[in-house]
């Protein structure tokens, strides 16, 4: 009998774990979220690929090059409008003055993933190699067999982590003053989309602001791209995304179950999600094949 892998967290890594594992391994691989996907803050978008911060380390920037690859494969022919991913020109702006003005400008093509429609062809391909999603609250991780725990801020509670701190992504649609490209720097992305503009970015640490009203993330964007002073706001959302010093991707065999921890990307995400999920693929095949570990504990 094929043994079972339990996915907790629908988010973008949760679920491009979950295809990789039902499409490259005998798993059977069930999904459990509280939020399925589109109700999360996977879902607010669309956002470029981008390099991950120097802060998560030379393993980070390796799996960012693997998801480039493999978003960019995504993004051509015919079915990049199925796949929710597309290729398109945009600058990344270095930082400038202390104040986050405008630096260094490289100009690239790069994967711009717009993430409602991409969620749900990561679920078509979950559910086509034989995986399962469902909506599941759970008060702690599953107590028996091997569980993949990519659940995100919930983590903190989840697996006790008290690195995993709640942290604001704001989300802006406005007019667009004719970009005609996506821009990125400082923290902040600015992409067209159907003929808007969505303006993303994580709260600057810091700021004091309890109940924003999109203003402070317009003033950065401006600071970023001065032709959007003035632009006219027709939508601003804001959700808590997890929060860590860098990526835990750990095992902690236990008396009835292993747990692989994958959590703490944050905004990176989308930019590390193909990378990170194949170190996972290898790291549950090692645990399917070996025997257990003598001693409880992380590797």
């Amino acid at each position: 009998m094929s043994r079972r892998v339990i996915v907790v967290g629908a988010g973008v890594v949760g679920l491009t774990c979950a295809v990789r594992l039902a499409e490259s391994t005998d798993l059977l691989v069930d999904v459990l979220a509280r939020d399925l996907p589109g109700e999360n803050a996977s879902a607010l978008g669309p956002v470029p690929w981008l390099p991950p911060p120097a802060r998560l380390g030379p393993e980070a920037a390796a799996w960012a090059r693997l998801t480039r690859e493999r978003l960019g494969e995504l993004a051509e022919g015919s079915a990049s409008p199925e796949t929710g991913v597309v290729l398109l020109p945009g600058r990344l702006v270095g930082d400038g003055s202390p104040d986050g003005g405008r630096g260094d400008v490289q100009r690239v093509t790069a994967p711009v993933i717009f993430p409602v429609a991409y969620l749900r062809y990561l679920v078509r391909r979950l559910l086509a190699a034989g995986g399962t999603l469902t909506r599941m609250s759970l008060p702690t991780l599953p107590q028996r067999g091997l569980v993949l725990n990519c659940s995100g801020l919930a983590a903190r509670a989840l697996a006790e982590d008290l690195q995993v701190l709640p942290w604001r992504w704001q989300y802006l649609r406005v007019t667009d003053p004719g970009l005609g490209e996506w821009t990125a720097g400082s923290g902040v992305s600015i992409v067209p989309d159907r003929g808007l503009l969505a303006i993303a970015a994580d709260d600057e640490p810091g700021t004091d602001e309890p109940h924003p009203d999109g203003r402070s993330l317009l003033a950065r964007a401006v600071r970023l791209e001065p032709r959007l002073a003035g632009v006219e706001v027709s939508a601003h959302r804001a959700a808590l995304r997890a929060h860590r010093p860098g990526v835990q991707l750990s095992v902690r065999h236990e008396q009835e179950r292993t747990v692989l921890h994958c959590y703490g990307h944050g905004s990176a995400g989308p930019s590390l999600s193909w990378g990170c999920a194949e170190e996972v693929v290898r790291r549950v095949s090692s645990l399917v094949t070996a025997p257990a570990a003598a001693d409880t504990g992380l590797w």
